[in-house]
């Protein structure tokens, strides 16, 4: 959250303000439409009404993950301090952005499934196994 202000603040200087809100809207808008357009797809597929109704669309990832391809294509070599300890090159960001968000979503389904399903959670734990 703390770096998008500052991000579209350095991209408004580059590209000027009717072009960065052309991309903001495109990138927002675009993955709003392509998530809608598969959710749909899922309820169609499965006929659970969850897909249509329980899923909120937010566009705060996909601008986030807009603005790091933006900083890849125009600074590729700059470095830059993550959390004031690890450095990088900004071409990097992009991809350990997605795998930690991938390794969050994950270990947030595993967690939902070990409380919602008792089966899974004993193979987890071992006690299905009779250990």
């Amino acid at each position: 959250m703390v770096f998008v202000p500052a991000a579209l603040k350095y991209l408004e200087r580059l590209w000027g303000t009717v072009e960065t809100i052309k991309f903001i809207l495109v990138s927002i808008v675009a993955s709003n439409i392509i998530a809608f357009g598969l959710n749909w797809i899922e309820f169609l597929a499965t006929g659970n009404a969850f897909f249509l109704y329980g899923t909120p669309y937010h566009g705060q990832m996909s601008l986030q993950i807009a603005l790091l391809v933006a900083f890849t294509q125009l600074i590729p070599e700059h470095q830059v301090q993550v959390m004031g300890i690890i450095k990088t090159r900004v071409k990097v960001c992009v991809s350990a952005d997605i795998i930690l968000r991938y390794l969050t979503i994950m270990t947030r389904a595993c967690l939902w499934h070990t409380s919602h399903f008792p089966l899974f959670s004993a193979f987890l734990d071992g006690s299905a196994l009779g250990s």
